[in-house]
């Protein structure tokens, strides 16, 4: 949220005058608090709006909410919703969360709506006023099916008094979307204990648990008998390649108590086996596009408009959306060449759980140095693919122009003009140590022998100068110098777990090293990791047949490991040692 600038400003400016002339320690504290408050009031705040399903069945209630985060607002205009009969809502809701030390606070309004037509509906963004500036959120779209393809809840082992059911929020979804997936016990007897005996491997996905599933309890009949459906297991999947996939059984051991004795009987149920179809990316896929998949929203900030060349200034970009937001890259941003920009900063990464999905939310940092005077122009450009519309979404948020002003240090020409004065050499001596012997140090071979070396360093820096002056303007050559530190550094960290981490956890550790490294190198997207893109570009690139096929061969162990249960017997160790002959025989053999 930008508001008040002038304000906040203003604000910061009288505690400066005030702070030093205050003569008791009330006045102090006064100070501060002014100066938190402004801090306080200028925190950026986000309104977003999320569906518990993108894709449902004529009479079953879906429910959509609107968030507001980190801000007050007021004056909420929420959208109609054609087709639909607004069954509960608006509700509101007021809390806040810790997360890694952050206090997040937010407002929602949800409403249950229930669906009256076959077809797609498409609702409108709700808006909010927060400090006299208007935020709406995206437009939802959602996909009403007749009621005839509603899957059957059946019991898969035939007990009609108690059953588990494995629902996906869709059947049918593309590379890298999110597919919210709920184990449901439907139960008419007494439950005192459920206890898990075996879980499904999900092959093909990357999975994440998620946590709050509290407050999913409900009444449901089905057959002319009264269920208690009770959510007790919820997982965000993301599929990482095309094709149908099944998810296997979940088995779980529940104790019913008997109504005629009141012993627990121990009772084995399971869940039926669901397909789900994968799908691949479209072609169309815009330059900026680097895998992420979802919807997406996202925010640009500088951290001041106005700088001098004396001056570092900040740029914030703040990622949120319903896709695997850990692997969302940096956008593609263009940089003028009158700005040094250091490599970008990781502030947030975080997830929550919001209407049975997660919600992500990624906050990137860059340091900029402006080196010339001028106006500078910064347009970052984000793009994603919205499975639900079927199309590539561009984002480009406005970010003020920057304007950088002479700061108090010399220009390069002041400072060219000055060596050429010959001003950096020392003043000579006039002491004689010898008599009247003309000393060594005001002889002529003196100053040879200290001019050489001051040559030799001044041709290297320039030298080094010039280095880093063309690797500035080639991103992809410094991501392909730094790949193999960067690798490095990764693996070190999943030395120092090596014996305290779990395979799964170890060999994802591995397999992300091991990506960003052929990512980095090879200027790979991650929307191009198939082996066969793979194992081409490397041997593209120089690398042996064996360097590539080690490589293949290595991802494929992670996979197993970490997608189909198979582990158990790895030697880490190994694999961590594997690991780094291969990276060390990549910097090797790749030009």
């Amino acid at each position: 949220m930008r508001f008040l600038p002038t304000f906040g400003a203003s604000l910061k400016a009288i505690v400066v005058v005030v702070a030093p002339f205050a003569r008791r320690e009330r006045l102090h504290c006064l100070a501060f608090l002014c100066l938190c408050s402004t801090g306080f009031l200028c925190a950026q705040g986000t309104f977003i709006a999320n569906v518990s399903s993108r894709e449902v069945v004529v009479g079953d209630l879906f429910e959509v909410s609107y968030t507001l985060f980190n801000a007050d607002g007021a004056d909420f205009k929420a959208p109609t919703f054609p087709n639909c009969r607004v069954v509960s809502g608006p509700n509101e809701y007021k809390g806040s969360k810790v997360v890694q030390g952050r206090i997040s606070r937010y407002l929602m309004v949800s409403y249950r709506l229930l669906p009256l037509k076959v077809g797609t509906i498409r609702i409108e963004p709700a808006s909010i006023t927060v400090y006299r500036e208007t935020l709406k959120t995206q437009p939802i779209v959602i996909k009403v099916s007749p009621e005839s393809t509603k899957p059957q809840v059946a019991p898969a082992n035939g007990d009609k008094d108690v059953f588990i059911v494995a629902e996906p929020a869709v059947r049918e979804a593309y590379v890298g979307q999110q597919v919210a997936l709920n184990f449901k016990v439907y139960t008419s007897v007494d439950l005192t204990s459920i206890t898990p005996i075996s879980e499904p491997k999900f092959t093909g996905f990357f999975r994440e648990d998620i946590a709050n599933i509290n407050d999913d309890t409900r009444r449901v009949p089905i057959g002319g008998r009264n269920y208690i459906c009770k959510t007790i297991k919820r997982m965000a999947l993301f599929p990482q390649q095309e094709g149908t996939f099944n998810i296997e059984e979940l088995a779980l051991q529940v104790g019913v108590r008997s109504p005629q004795t009141g012993m627990l009987v121990p009772r084995t149920i399971r869940s039926a086996p669901v397909n789900i179809k994968v799908l691949p990316l479209p072609d169309g896929a815009p330059t900026s596009f680097s895998g992420a998949v979802g919807i997406f929203e996202m925010e640009a900030t500088l951290s001041a408009s106005s700088v001098s060349t004396d001056d570092a200034v900040t740029l914030t970009i703040a990622l949120h959306g319903d896709g695997d937001i850990h692997r969302v890259q940096p956008p593609a941003i263009t940089w003028p060449p009158a700005l040094e920009v250091y490599d970008p900063k990781i502030a947030d990464d975080n997830t929550l759980e919001s209407q049975g999905m997660l919600q992500g939310r990624k906050s990137i940092e860059y340091t900029i140095l402006p080196k010339q005077v001028g106006t500078c122009t910064l347009t970052p450009e984000f793009s994603y693919f919205d499975p639900f519309q079927r199309k590539y979404i561009r984002l480009l948020p406005k970010v003020p122009n920057l304007e950088v002003t002479q700061g108090t240090k010399k220009s390069q020409a002041e400072a060219a003009k000055t060596n050429q004065q010959g001003l950096f050499l020392p003043n000579k001596t006039s002491i004689n140590f010898a008599g009247n012997r003309r000393p060594f140090v005001e002889s002529n071979w003196f100053w040879v022998l200290i001019g050489i070396p001051l040559l030799g360093l001044g041709v290297a820096l320039g030298h080094r100068r010039l280095q880093l002056f063309r690797s500035r303007l080639d991103a992809t050559l410094v991501r392909r110098k730094r790949a193999g530190g960067i690798a490095q550094k990764k693996l070190d960290t999943v030395k120092i777990q090596l014996t305290s981490a779990d395979v799964r956890t170890f060999c994802q550790a591995i397999s992300n090293a091991l990506y960003g490294y052929v990512a980095d190198k090879l200027n790979m997207p991650p929307s191009a990791f198939t082996k066969d893109n793979i194992r081409e570009r490397l041997t593209t690139h120089g690398a042996s047949d064996t360097a590539a096929e080690g490589v293949l061969r290595l991802l494929s162990d992670c996979e197993l490991a970490i997608f189909a249960g198979q582990g158990n017997a790895l030697n880490q160790q190994a694999m961590y040692e594997r690991t780094e002959n291969i990276i060390d025989t990549l910097e090797r053999e790749l030009i």
